[in-house]
């Protein structure tokens, strides 16, 4: 392995030396030397500049000067430069008050003590999955934005809460929410089964066994790309399975589209017409199967 070396100028001497890499960044002051002498020397080496606060001419050693802005005559000058150009800051952490000079503060430095920043540091939380209760970890980011602080260890958990508590309208829209109350109340005595599994093992909009029939309510995105090509053809994987799936086992299958962006009194119109052919399907399987 070769190690790069860099040539520089020793600070004392001006004579020409040789650093590696790994040297020159671990350097504090970024002062070199050729020697142990010129080490020596370069702690007497002094200038005399002004101090910072009062303006009063003091000797300050070269060490101190080098990548230094801030230099003082006296620890009293000090301390009214910290009380001036101080900014006041609460703890991300503790909540508790610090300040923090304005020439050492960066935008991260919101921590009032190295424990505080350690805590601080870390990116990921322990959580409890919502559903199952059991412990999961999350991105600081991802507990920050979510807006239903619902948390899953995986799909599943989240299919089987959201199923669970329908009020949420997940993956349903609002026409299948009241296709399932309006159907619910027209066909008491009818088993209808809505957003069901039972018959494949993916989703089915609605199913009744006993009319051997499926109704599947396509939105925008079964004919649009909203969310992404990848997306879009799962989508449209899943809607040809289901219907080879019924075709091939004798199961009438019907797809109501409801795609089209309607103004209010078109999509009211809309929503009667699709029920209509809905309930009249039901009612002529059911008359036929009574005959």
């Amino acid at each position: 392995m070769n190690i790069i070396k860099c040539k520089l100028r020793c600070s004392i001497c001006e004579k020409e030396i040789e650093k590696t890499k790994k040297e020159i960044e671990k350097s504090k002051h970024k002062l070199f030397y050729c020697s142990q002498e010129c080490m020596g020397k370069s702690r007497k080496k002094s200038q005399i500049l002004p101090c910072k606060v009062c303006g009063v001419l003091k000797e300050q050693p070269l060490v101190l000067i080098k990548n230094n802005d801030n230099l003082f005559c006296s620890r009293k000058c000090y301390d009214d430069y910290q009380k001036k150009n101080r900014i006041n800051l609460t703890c991300k952490i503790c909540g508790n008050s610090f300040f923090r000079v304005s020439s050492q503060f960066t935008s991260n430095d919101y921590f009032c003590s190295p424990e505080c920043r350690a805590v601080g540091s870390i990116t990921s939380i322990k959580l409890n999955c919502t559903e199952c209760n059991k412990e999961i970890v999350k991105t600081k980011s991802i507990f920050k934005n979510s807006k239903s602080n619902r948390f899953f260890c995986s799909g599943s958990c989240c299919s089987k809460y959201y199923k669970r508590n329908q009020n949420f309208g997940y993956n349903r829209s609002k026409f299948e929410i009241w296709l399932e109350e309006k159907l619910s109340t027209e066909f008491p005595n009818l088993k209808i089964l809505f957003n069901d599994k039972s018959l494949l093992k993916y989703e089915v909009d609605i199913y009744i066994p006993a009319l051997n029939v499926v109704f599947e309510i396509n939105g925008i995105t079964h004919y649009k790309a909203i969310f992404g090509e990848k997306r879009y053809q799962s989508t449209i994987f899943l809607d040809n399975y289901k219907k080879e799936y019924c075709i091939k086992n004798s199961i009438n299958f019907y797809v109501i589209d409801v795609s089209e962006k309607l103004n209010k009194i078109d999509s009211e119109k809309r929503i009667m017409d699709n029920y209509k052919l809905i309930s009249d399907i039901i009612n002529e399987k059911t008359n036929r199967l009574a005959a």
